[in-house]
């Protein structure tokens, strides 16, 4: 609460700040009191802020930690995937038309045939048994799928689809291969409207589990 004493060509002015906090919101109204030379006098109340508790209480924390809230909010960066990825990033292709409608000239147009979609398979892609995800992570611009490959006889397979061609690249993954993940990146998006393929990796040994690197931990 704080209080004025301002004097307006003769007129005395007092003007006071108040300011209420309840569980659910905070508020700061300003309110003029006028008292003129006749004796009449006049108040005028005026809002001047008003947020929830909660708001409040954030950008009080954040100032008194001199953590700006902008760096505060944004979410926690992760390492980038490294080494080269699984699927070739372009490829080159002939395409033709094979059955030319009367009257038409074949041509190409020049588009570019990149990455668009990583599939992964149990057993030869040609049986169309393709394997969902198991566990997502989403990073700040980027999205990471990963598939945790049981053993079968069968054997996994990938295969790499691409844009602006019907053709595809698939092989059968080394039976030792255990995990594989995809990173996408979120804001940007292939011509098929699903994120564009950033990285794609496989590896022999399962991510750790919460559990275990608690334990790791405990050891050191």
């Amino acid at each position: 609460m704080r209080w004025s004493l301002r004097l307006p060509g003769g007129a005395v002015e007092i003007v006071r700040y108040s300011i209420m906090m309840t569980a659910e919101s905070i508020e700061m109204k300003r309110s003029d009191f006028g008292f003129r030379a006749n004796g009449s006098w006049t108040m005028r109340v005026t809002p001047v802020y008003r947020a929830t508790a909660f708001a409040a209480c954030t950008v009080l924390a954040a100032a008194m930690l001199h953590v700006p809230l902008a760096t505060a909010a944004q979410p926690k960066t992760t390492a980038e995937p490294v080494g080269p990825s699984l699927c070739p990033e372009t490829i080159s292709v002939e395409q033709k038309v094979s059955d030319l409608p009367q009257g038409w000239e074949a041509g190409t147009s020049g588009a570019k045939t990149q990455i668009a979609m990583v599939t992964f398979f149990d057993g030869p892609p040609a049986e169309r048994a393709s394997l969902k995800y198991d566990n997502e992570l989403k990073q700040r611009g980027n999205w990471v799928a990963t598939w945790i490959l049981a053993p079968t006889g069968r054997g996994h397979w990938i295969q790499c689809a691409y844009e602006n061609t019907t053709a595809v690249l698939s092989k059968r993954l080394p039976d030792a291969v255990k995990t594989c993940s995809v990173t996408y990146e979120r804001n940007n998006k292939a011509a098929n409207a699903l994120p564009l393929v950033k990285h794609v990796g496989c590896s022999e040994t399962l991510p750790k589990k919460p559990d275990d690197k608690k334990s790791d931990d405990v050891k050191k």
